[in-house]
């Protein structure tokens, strides 16, 4: 199996191209891998389970017993009143 010279000077500059090629795929994959961390990090960070919430104190406005508007006034009392 006799190769030519040329063809061997192909087959070892396209070896060096697929090396170049795959240090720079893992370059990236690093990178990638980074950001997906640092997005995991964060998402983890600001999630909070139901348990793990903080209750309300219990402290009512007498006031307003079920709470404000944006505006400042008190709500309603919920439901609808029957009538009698």
């Amino acid at each position: 199996m006799a190769i030519d010279i040329t063809q061997l000077q192909s087959m070892l500059h396209k070896a060096e191209q697929d090396t170049v090629l795959l240090a720079d795929l893992q370059k990236q994959f690093k990178k990638a891998r980074a950001a997906f961390d640092e997005m995991e990090k964060l998402f983890t960070d600001s999630y909070t389970s139901k348990s793990r919430r903080t209750q309300d104190t219990g402290e009512v406005d007498a006031d307003a017993p079920y709470g404000r508007k944006k505006d400042g006034t008190p709500k309603q009392r919920p439901g609808r009143i029957k009538a009698a």
